[in-house]
């Protein structure tokens, strides 16, 4: 009887996964690391689809890459030889990451119906969301308010980190400038840009570190 009712779940499971293989959609990515995190079947479905949808454009990425450097390396065109292998390295790589993430659409799917199945090799910045645009303002805003998983506060302490790093940047692009400028309301400005971005970045660092405490309890 468990046997007839897992044969009947991975059956429903494989309809609902073919009935969306048109729907594909991109995640972003807090959705994409949340989504590992949690690791259930309904999740498995949704990453496979994200990959899919992902593996979809660098497809096309390569399609396009592949007439570049066919342009490019076409005998009657007066273009040099390091321009072309330069255009093939970059083509070799399209078509090594667009491989690896098909490959984890696959790997996805057979979680999704309960196979076993190992993460393919290169995989893990794509479950960390590489490839998948970042959630908006009001997102993270939502995800601080209900942060309750390591992979929120992971996610937040990464995102915090990265706006005092733009930030911080600021400042010394700022405190460089202001030697060169002229006139007293264009030193102010710069001082005002540089004390803003100092704090800014300050609150971001004391954010980030307040998830990374949080992501490690337990």
């Amino acid at each position: 009887m468990h046997r007839l009712l897992r044969i009947l779940s991975t059956g429903l499971t494989l309809v609902a996964l073919a009935s969306t293989a048109g729907a594909q959609t991109i995640l972003n990515k807090l959705e994409v690391q949340r989504l590992v995190d949690r690791a259930d079947a309904d999740s498995h479905a949704a990453l496979h689809r994200h990959f899919a949808a992902l593996a979809s454009g660098l497809t096309a990425d390569v399609g396009r890459r592949t007439l570049a450097c066919d342009f490019v390396g076409n005998a009657n065109r007066p273009n040099t030889p390091s321009l072309h292998w330069h255009c093939l390295t970059a083509l070799s790589a399209a078509n090594a990451e667009a491989a690896i993430v098909r490959q984890l659409a696959r790997y996805h799917a057979d979680r999704a119906i309960g196979w076993d199945a190992a993460l393919p090799a290169g995989a893990a910045p794509y479950q960390a969301g590489k490839g998948a645009p970042a959630p908006t303002r009001a997102q993270v805003r939502a995800v601080e308010r209900e942060a309750r998983t390591r992979a929120d506060h992971r996610f937040l302490e990464e995102y915090f980190t990265n706006i005092a790093s733009v930030n911080l940047a600021t400042v010394e692009r700022q405190f460089a400038a202001r030697f060169t400028q002229v006139g007293r309301s264009g030193r102010t400005l710069t001082e005002l840009t540089i004390k803003r971005a100092r704090a800014a970045a300050d609150a971001a660092i004391a954010s980030a570190e307040r998830h990374h405490q949080l992501a490690n309890l337990g």
